[in-house]
């Protein structure tokens, strides 16, 4: 048994006194738990030090509805994920293999959005950038050229509401992470 799953069972046995489990909401984990278990969430409410690397959020009736009361939603903290590749010298026979796979993921980026695939997929913005990260190249080109939203392979005057192809608003909370920063503190950055 995983740890995750050991770690849910232990906590029913009364074992352990809580756990902390990073997923994506619904977590497939707790579609488990039915309503009758003396089970349930704990609110992490966001502080001070919580918010310099996470963001507040909720888990509610939506995400669980037999173990959430539908006017009684937990606040909790997210974190984001990153895809990560190695970035291997133009000419290696590795970035051969990853920039084709790159393409050909980027491609299918819409159909990851709807079901069966997990909910989070929706939330997907490869055109957001990382402070500090450099982008992969094939990815760069790819969002740079016809298929994404940026002409100049420059950051993007806005990004689009997942799921709506309706630009989000400054201050939202799907804004850029470097939204801060003007073109040329972007452009020096990577």
């Amino acid at each position: 048994m995983s740890p995750q799953p050991l770690a849910l069972e232990k906590l029913r046995r009364g074992e352990i006194a809580a756990m902390v489990y990073t997923a994506g909401k619904p977590a497939r984990l707790f579609q488990t738990v039915r309503p009758e278990e003396p089970l349930h969430f704990l609110s992490i409410p966001g502080t001070d030090t919580f918010r310099k690397s996470y963001k507040q959020a909720e888990l509610n009736n939506h995400d669980y509805p037999d173990l959430i009361e539908k006017a009684e939603p937990v606040a909790t903290l997210s974190v984001g994920t990153v895809l990560a590749v190695y970035n291997w010298p133009p000419n290696s026979e590795r970035h051969r293999k990853i920039a084709p796979f790159v393409r050909a993921f980027f491609r299918q980026m819409d159909e990851l959005r709807f079901p069966p695939h997990h909910p989070k997929w929706q939330e997907v913005d490869i055109g957001r950038s990382v402070p500090g990260w450099t982008r992969f190249a094939a990815s760069e080109q790819w969002i740079a050229g016809e298929h994404g939203n940026r002409e100049d392979g420059g950051e993007s005057g806005s990004t689009q509401a997942p799921g709506s192809g309706a630009p989000l608003s400054a201050g939202s909370d799907e804004e850029l992470l470097i939204s801060g920063l003007d073109k040329e503190q972007r452009e020096a950055l990577f």
